[in-house]
């Protein structure tokens, strides 16, 4: 199963979190899905508006900290800074 689907559709961009057992709560390996899936959405011309959505009963759980180590905070904060301006 793919963890994020993206799909478009005239000026929109659809990625959907595709994770429903753990109601899409977001791994390391999803989040590298989304930003490169977001990075294409952007170099299209065509796409005006991109929609995040969640497959099944939730949205976003938060992060799936699931086997990760003392490390995990810095790595996913490191991810969420690096698209913001300073």
């Amino acid at each position: 199963m793919t963890s994020v689907v993206s799909e478009k559709e005239g000026p929109f961009g659809w990625l959907t979190l595709n994770r429903p057992r753990v109601r899409n709560a977001l791994s390391l390996e999803m989040m590298e899905k989304m930003r490169e899936h977001l990075d294409s959405l952007a170099e299209d011309p065509d796409i005006r508006v991109v929609v995040i959505r969640g497959n099944g009963p939730a949205f976003c759980a938060g992060h799936d900290m699931t086997g990760w180590g003392p490390t995990a905070t810095s790595i996913i904060f490191a991810g969420c800074f690096r698209h913001v301006p300073s």
